[in-house]
């Protein structure tokens, strides 16, 4: 009876027919290995019963795709063949030794490894025993998420706020967004997601926008960009908070007059704390830059610091002369010789 395992392997048709039903029974293998793209990866292969099939003369693997040529072969005389020499060995075949274990190790896994391999044990009398094993070759992602500085004029337009990033995934990742249930159901949001080919071949980065209308109600927002991929235990949660700054246009400042590429500021006082967005266009496009102004201290008032630091000196330099003072009486006192020289005088 053959073991269950995904359902790609259940889909597929009985792959060695047998008038006794017990091949892969003889044959112990897993029905799935899990690699790493470029680290190694064993596809275990055991014979676990020889009393009524003879001697093992060979061990051949091979792929379901190409079943006319062999992917490696062991002989028990101990000649091996590889179709890639170097990225394979078998585990435990040894010549001269009982061949039972005919595992095989396949270095520096690359995407087109993933496939379905097969393992055939020839004895004699007994004849062949396989089975199948599908090895599946994974890369883990780097997940990276971070806020968009949204720093726009109030607008009913969606602008993305937040970007999350899962680069390298081999299958690709999935990108899901969970913001608070509080607020969740009286924004309006949706994710964006696109996928481009990863740093490595066979891989791929996904990138997913969170975008919403702009409002100062989104500001400092806490939301979770969660990444879940094939070679993680669970979700990657990310957790960050939005950073939305919203912006009312309106008129300049009583104070501010333009003229030409200046902005004059006759007075300056409170009400021209705000940012200035200076419009330029021509025959090729338009463009704008912004400039946040900050009013410290109304002209003519010292502020609290100042204040603080000229009461600090003052302190000090009236106690610094009172110290002089007592200590010039003490000499006097303590000195019937002593004379006030008469440049004092």
């Amino acid at each position: 009876m053959a073991r269950t395992g995904c359902s790609l392997l259940q889909a597929r048709p009985r792959l060695f027919p047998d008038p006794a039903g017990a091949q892969e029974d003889l044959v112990d293998m897993p029905t799935q290995v899990e690699g790493y793209l470029g680290s190694n990866a064993t596809l275990p292969c055991y014979l676990k019963s020889m009393k009524t099939m003879g001697v093992v003369l060979q061990v051949t693997w091979q792929r379901l795709e190409d079943p006319h040529s062999s992917v490696a072969t062991f002989h028990h005389k101990g000649d091996t063949v590889f179709s890639e020499p170097g990225r394979m060995a078998f585990v435990a075949a040894r010549p001269g030794e009982e061949l039972r274990d005919g595992s095989l190790v396949l270095q520096g896994l690359r995407p087109y490894d993933e496939g379905y391999y097969t393992c055939e044990f020839v004895t004699f009398p007994g004849g062949t025993l396989k089975n199948g094993t599908w090895l599946h070759v994974l890369a883990r992602p780097q997940n990276h998420v971070e806020a968009l500085e949204v720093d726009v004029p109030l607008s009913p337009v969606p602008v993305p706020v937040a970007r999350c990033t899962s680069t390298g995934g081999r299958p690709p990742a999935r990108i899901s967004w969970s913001l608070p249930l509080d607020w969740k159901a009286s924004v309006d949001w949706k994710a964006n997601t696109s996928q481009v080919p990863g740093p490595l071949p066979g891989t791929v980065s996904v990138t997913s926008l969170l975008t919403l209308v702009p409002s100062s109600q989104a500001n400092n927002k806490n939301v979770t960009c969660q990444v879940q991929h094939e070679s993680f235990k669970g979700p990657d949660l990310l957790p960050m908070a939005l950073t939305v700054r919203c912006e009312t246009v309106g008129p300049l400042p009583p104070s501010a007059v333009a003229r030409g590429r200046q902005l004059l500021i006759h007075t300056v006082d409170e009400s021209i704390n705000t940012t200035l967005i200076c419009y330029v266009m021509n025959t090729v496009g338009t463009g704008q830059a912004k400039l946040t102004v900050v009013v410290r201290d109304r002209p003519g008032v010292l502020s609290d610091g100042v204040k603080i630091i000229i009461s600090v000196v003052i302190v000090a330099v009236v106690a610094v002369l009172g110290f002089i003072c007592v200590t010039v009486y003490r000499s006097k006192c303590e000195s019937p010789h002593w004379n006030i020289p008469v440049g004092l005088l």
